[in-house]
């Protein structure tokens, strides 16, 4: 799989995919993530997934983006499975959804060091986004802009792939951990 940043080639085959798929109304926010997610995206770190894999795998974070409190940082830990999530995968996924501060990332990273993972993709991008008084996403803006009369909230999306662990209580633990250590982060 060949991935040029910016403009890449694979980019507009996973928008295309998705608009194929999806109502437009559905298709276009989830597009503009694509977007924003995979610009800076390492090429390495996609070589070898397939189209269906990477849209469903982009539908499920863009899921995971529709609520969020920024009270507490939401994390997920998984092992995708096709029949559970759309998408399959020999790692262990971690997904961090959390206020835009400094040393999220890093933090995270050095959590999953010290628990000796080995980390095959590590990927983090910052969204400004809009939700409304029940934390519900309204809208995920474009990186520059007018911000218009709402608030905007200021996030980071961070995404990990570790290797696979499939004891559910050392998932669940790890989700806690990590929320606990972005507490302090923020």
């Amino acid at each position: 799989m060949n991935w040029d940043h910016g403009s890449s080639k694979i980019t507009r085959q996973l928008i295309d995919e998705i608009e194929r798929r999806l109502p437009l109304e559905t298709a276009a926010p989830i597009a503009e993530f694509s977007r924003q997610f995979y610009d800076s995206f390492p090429a390495e770190d996609l070589r070898g997934r397939s189209l269906t894999d990477l849209a469903a795998s982009t539908y499920g974070s863009w899921h995971f983006l529709q609520y969020f409190d920024n009270s507490r940082p939401k994390v997920r830990v998984f092992n995708p499975e096709f029949e559970r999530h759309g998408w399959q995968s020999g790692h262990t996924v971690i997904a961090v959804l959390c206020r835009d501060t400094a040393f999220a990332l890093d933090s995270v990273r050095a959590e999953l060091n010290h628990r000796n993972l080995i980390i095959y993709t590590i990927h983090g991008v910052a969204l400004r986004m809009r939700r409304d008084a029940q934390h519900q996403l309204l809208e995920l803006l474009p990186r520059a802009g007018e911000a218009g009369d709402l608030p905007i909230s200021a996030e980071a999306y961070l995404y990990f792939e570790v290797n696979r662990c499939s004891n559910a209580g050392e998932l669940v633990e790890l989700e806690a951990t990590l929320a606990d250590i972005l507490v302090e982060v923020a």
